[in-house]
């Protein structure tokens, strides 16, 4: 008691939150970046030029950053970007419109707390003003403000702690309707009468030339009227003239829990140099001036200085009298920045990925497709001789499938390579850039299918087959070591920090995607394919049996599962909520059990036991280390996780009710597999009729290689199996090498992963078709090579009988 009592005599009275701290500007403009600011340091303007001299000196002297400014539209309209800057989180302003309109309401997730940034500022204390058309509408701003209004209430008795400045050119309009010419009053200027409700299109939004200028002014202004301490913050928060990421510029002192990475600080919610995302802007500047954050945003926090040092005050812009050739001086030195060319080459790569993903994948995809096809093509026996064997068309589609097997490495792979620059200008990919990246694909696939086809060539010449079967022949030996060297390269990579996996022709770009590092939702289809089939071989090769299963399974699987599923490392709940139960499938399969309703419910109930211990071990710590799992704990707790969970939901079919090619290829994809059905329910009929011309592989489960039969040999040391082995793997001295050991389990356990992946995941449909990419080359190859050893021992078995 008498220490509490004289601790209270000695206690100081605590300041408030953000008491003492300078008070904050942001910038925001829209279809601004590095690539436009540098293009436009070099124009024949002397007003532009200057403009784009001030903007790039600035961020020279601060933290320039690119800013991914998704949200759910496809492209990010003005409305939209300011709408979730002020909500943290993704926030669309007119649900299904095409046109970039002001409205007074919004729609979309977060609609409800698309204002929660001005109202945790508001119950902290922190006085907000708001200059601008899309600062006054976000903030619900009535009167309208200058920007010399604006600055000067960062002073005085009860100072304002937050400036929203709409710096685009400002026009007027009458409410509705769409806006007149792009006004050339700006936000530094006395006459600012835009009325919240006027529409902007394409047509009349005014070029990057005019936004720069407007920017540069706001700035100067700024830089010149804003007392000292004053943090500036730039932001170009739309992108709906070329989706990419835009200009962002942060004061300098900047931090990052992250850290930094080649004088670039890394994003605490992209985890990759150089980035951040939109919604991470609302908690770091709640933090900023409150030293809190609100639950609802989706975003991390950046931990601004607590003053700037604006020192460094840059003259009024020139007028167009002033010389050219000066201005052009001027800006040169200001680009030498090499943050600056990194940061546009980094944006560069962006969307040069956004153009290649669906060439990409339809090139992985279709080449599945083609294989299936060409498979139940050359399989079928001649009609004239029903008995016959097409040995040749077997050999040649097995050696094909382990070329195509490479594909989703060389994808990963090609990517070490400046694909993303060839053609390009002024920031924009060639419009021809997929065609050399699917070349590169092609031939980067097949270099390691090639290079591992010597290596198993020289193995079998020098020593006969170097693998047991499936893996006997050189196609399926080269198609297993493609699995197993796909799924090592995916999950290290992720672990890494996704690297090569991030702005790769396949996706995963700053453009489109919502997280930036770990195991994507294509990455995990690709790797878990790969993953199914790897150890279902590897099982096989060992030599089978129930202990070696979930010694397999367990060891090597739960590995995959550990590095896909760690907040640390892939971070993919739906990854771990799917990979589970296919890995309990192919377990049950190798080991000959059946999984019943009881069971299933067993390992549903383990799936989510295994997500929540990896969402409270996040959750647990520190707050600005958590990634998104850690961060649906924490809604979970508040009771605000309906809404993430609810976006989920809506992503497996927004793409197929707002786009015409989505919902027309989800019409092809289901007609083809209608006719896949309906034509297996035909040779289903005809193979229990006697008439089936794939009966002849059914024969092919009767020979035995001889390698793999000198291998089975029982010795003095050989010791019998025991129980729980006898049915799950060839006894000793047994002529039969059935592919059902284990590709029967393989398949069944890549039904159970497309199933519950294609539900969990936001990419929906589009996983099983890279489940298929991954999987059916390696199984034909594995498949198929296994028939043509099988067929090499049935005609050599006189001979070895004889031995």
């Amino acid at each position: 008691m008498v220490l509490s009592a004289v601790g209270t005599a000695f206690a100081t009275e605590r300041a408030a939150p953000g008491a003492s701290r300078a008070p904050l500007v942001v910038l925001g403009t829209d279809n601004l970046t590095w690539s436009d600011l540098t293009g436009l340091a070099g124009s024949q303007d002397a007003t532009t030029a200057e403009a784009a001299s001030t903007v790039l000196g600035f961020a020279t002297s601060n933290e320039p950053l690119n800013l991914a400014v998704r949200t759910p539209a496809d492209r990010t309209c003005p409305a939209d970007g300011w709408l979730t800057l002020t909500a943290g989180t993704r926030v669309r302003a007119v649900e299904g419109s095409r046109a970039c309109t002001w409205e007074p309401t919004a729609s979309g997730s977060g609609t409800a707390t698309s204002r929660q940034l001005a109202d945790h500022l508001s119950t902290q204390g922190v006085r907000t003003s708001a200059v601008g058309q899309g600062a006054r509408h976000t903030l619900g701003a009535q009167s309208t403000t200058t920007l010399e209004e604006a600055l000067a209430g960062l002073t005085g008795a009860d100072p304002t702690g937050l400036v929203l400045v709409d710096a685009t050119p400002q026009g007027s309009a009458e409410p509705g309707s769409p806006a007149s010419q792009p006004a050339t009053t700006t936000p530094g200027s006395t006459h600012d009468t835009t009325d919240d409700t006027t529409a902007t299109t394409g047509g009349d939004a005014p070029d990057d030339a005019a936004r720069l200028r407007s920017l540069a002014q706001a700035l100067s202004t700024t830089l010149a009227t804003a007392p000292a301490g004053t943090r500036v913050v730039i932001a170009s928060l739309a992108d709906n003239e070329d989706p990419g990421p835009q200009v962002s510029v942060l004061p300098a002192g900047t931090t990052s829990p992250r850290g930094t990475s080649g004088s670039l600080l890394v994003g605490a919610s992209t985890h990759q140099p150089g980035l951040i995302q939109l919604t991470d802007l609302a908690p770091t500047l709640a933090q900023a001036l409150t030293d809190t954050t609100a639950p609802d945003f989706d975003g991390q926090a950046l931990t601004l200085p607590a003053t700037a040092h604006l020192t460094d005050v840059q003259e009024e812009p020139t007028t167009a009298r002033a010389a050219a050739g000066s201005a052009a001086e001027g800006t040169t030195r200001d680009t030498d920045d090499p943050r600056l060319s990194a940061l546009a080459d980094d944006a560069l790569h962006a969307r040069a990925s956004q153009r290649t993903v669906i060439p990409t994948s339809l090139l992985l995809v279709g080449v599945a497709a083609l294989l299936l096809a060409w498979a139940a093509l050359a399989l079928r026996a001649p009609r004239d001789r029903p008995g016959s064997r097409p040995r040749r068309r077997v050999g040649r589609l097995s050696q094909v499938a382990a070329v195509a097997a490479a594909g989703p490495l060389g994808v990963l792979l090609a990517n070490a390579a400046p694909w993303w620059r060839w053609g390009s200008q002024g920031g924009i990919p060639a419009p021809w850039v997929a065609a050399p990246t699917l070349g590169l694909v092609l031939a980067t696939s097949a270099v390691l299918a090639g290079c591992l086809s010597g290596l198993v060539a020289v193995a079998h010449t020098s020593r006969g087959p170097a693998l047991p079967p499936p893996a006997a022949s050189a196609p399926g030996a080269t198609a297993y070591l493609l699995a197993t060297a796909t799924v090592t390269a995916w999950l290290t990579d992720a672990a890494l920090g996704a690297r090569l996996a991030f702005n790769s022709p396949l996706g995963m770009n700053a453009v489109v995607a919502g997280r930036f590092y770990g195991v994507s939702n294509t990455a995990f289809a690709l790797t878990a394919g790969a993953l199914i089939v790897a150890l279902a071989v590897t099982w096989q090769v060992l030599g089978g049996g129930r202990r070696r299963a979930f010694m397999v399974v367990g060891l090597l699987g739960g590995a995959a599962l550990v590095v896909d599923a760690a907040p640390q490392l892939g971070a993919d709940v739906g990854g771990a909520l799917a990979l589970l139960p296919a890995l309990a499938a192919l377990a049950a399969g190798l080991c000959q059990l059946r999984l019943g309703a009881l069971r299933w419910a067993g390992v549903a109930v383990a799936s989510g036991c295994l997500v929540a211990a990896l969402a409270a071990a996040d959750y647990l710590r520190p707050q600005e280390q958590r990634t998104h799992l850690g961060r649906f704990a924490a809604q979970v707790l508040d009771g605000t996780a309906l809404t993430a969970l609810a976006r989920r939901l809506g992503a497996l079919v927004t793409p197929f009710t707002t786009s015409t090619t989505a919902l027309a290829a989800l019409v092809a994809g289901a007609v083809g597999a209608a006719a896949l059905l309906a034509w297996a329910r035909h040779e289903r009929r005809r193979w229990l009729a006697g008439r089936s011309r794939y009966a002849w592989l059914a024969q092919i489960q009767l020979a035995q290689p001889r390698t793999a039969q000198t291998r089975a040999e029982p010795t003095q040391t050989t010791q019998a199996p025991s129980a729980h082995d006898q049915g799950t793997q060839p006894q000793v001295g047994q002529p039969g090498v059935s592919c059902n050991q284990w590709l029967r389990p393989a398949l069944t356990s890549l039904t159970v992963l497309t199933a519950v992946a294609v539900v969990v995941n936001d990419s929906g449909i589009t996983i099983a078709g890279f489940v298929l990419a991954s999987s059916v080359p390696a199984l034909l190859a594995l498949a198929l090579g296994s028939i043509n050893v099988a067929e090499a021992a049935t005609s050599d078995a006189p001979e070895a009988n004889s031995t």
